[in-house]
């Protein structure tokens, strides 16, 4: 009896013991404020600012919309002093990019590629397919990825292989959510618990061994140096052009707090800034190791994030752009 006692007794200081450290660990995880002023933008608009691309350090776009119900397209050439309307469609556009050649891409919830006429300020339709999108990146005009999906099971990716040409669909059990070319044969694609790799310009993709969160974002400053995040807080983190991964941040671990992870952008290997959901806004000065909250960001639902010569721009799912200058 006394030894089944003795038991019981050491067997609840353990888990005591246990549950304190988790406590503690848990108590440990906390994000240090810094001062960036931000300056709201005017944008005349209420809807989603998906994506932000600037051209040089003046020239940019904005990408977003309503879900259903509108497509816009926003265009600054003063760094965003002034955001004005050059043209709309009917569906929420999610994304924008510029390849190796200076050609600019959009796509969304339409289902279309288009192609940015720089010269008119027109979109010009490439493809269109009754799918919807979230994410392209071609590196010239001959080769790009346009991938997306809907309800975190359905996943589509069309590789361009010619001038408006979609060469080959790939379709999974997994929604597609971003892409991005390291060079001209590599690039990563990630989106909900998977990360792929194709090493042959995106015509045939590999799985990653890399789960536990909806992989949002990808970004690498340099074909070396990459960063992934989660839409629950999780940062992954390659240095030998994404063949290994380091977990900087795991959201699935005992006192690691989920964070609403929305976009990653990184200027070089070292800082970078990560936007999310309830005014997170942070930043990092050592390739991610730690991370600091922007202080006066407010509380808003940020979507996007785009980094030029020491100037950015963070956009909100209400319409909102905010400059800020970090040196």
């Amino acid at each position: 009896m006394k030894d089944t006692f003795l038991n019981i007794i050491i067997r609840f200081g353990i888990f005591l013991l246990i549950s304190l450290v988790g406590l503690s660990f848990f108590a440990c995880e906390k994000i240090e404020s810094i001062d960036l002023l931000m300056e709201e933008q005017s944008t005349g608009t209420s809807g989603a600012i998906n994506d932000i691309l600037f051209v040089d350090d003046s020239t940019g776009y904005a990408v977003g919309g309503a879900v259903w119900e509108q497509g816009i397209w926003l265009l600054t050439q003063n760094e965003g002093a002034n955001w004005q309307l050059f043209e709309e469609g009917d569906k929420m556009l999610t994304a924008i990019d510029q390849d190796e050649q200076g050609n600019i891409y959009s796509t969304g919830l339409s289902g279309q590629l288009l192609q940015l006429d720089q010269e008119n300020r027109s979109w010009k339709e490439l493809f269109q397919v009754y799918k919807l999108f979230n994410g392209v990146d071609f590196w010239d005009e001959d080769t790009g990825v346009l991938l997306g999906g809907a309800a975190f099971q359905i996943g589509h990716l069309y590789y361009f292989n010619g001038h408006e040409k979609a060469d080959t669909l790939i379709e999974v059990e997994h929604e597609f959510r971003d892409v991005q070319y390291v060079t001209e044969n590599e690039v990563f694609a990630a989106g909900f618990g998977r990360v792929w790799r194709s090493e042959d310009s995106g015509k045939n993709w590999s799985l990653i061994p890399i789960q536990g969160d909806f992989f949002h974002s990808i970004h690498f400053p340099t074909p070396e140096v990459g960063y992934i995040i989660g839409n629950r807080g999780t940062i992954l983190k390659t240095q030998d052009r994404g063949f290994h991964w380091e977990v900087l941040r795991d959201s699935r671990s005992i006192g690691v707090e989920d964070f609403p992870f929305q976009k990653v952008f990184f200027v070089n290997e070292e800082k970078g800034y990560i936007v999310g959901e309830q005014g997170l806004f942070w930043r990092t000065e050592n390739g991610g190791e730690e991370w600091k909250q922007i202080q006066q960001a407010p509380d808003l639902d940020y979507s996007s994030i785009y980094v030029v010569n020491q100037k950015g721009w963070v956009g909100t799912k209400n319409g909102k752009i905010f400059h800020f200058i970090d040196d």
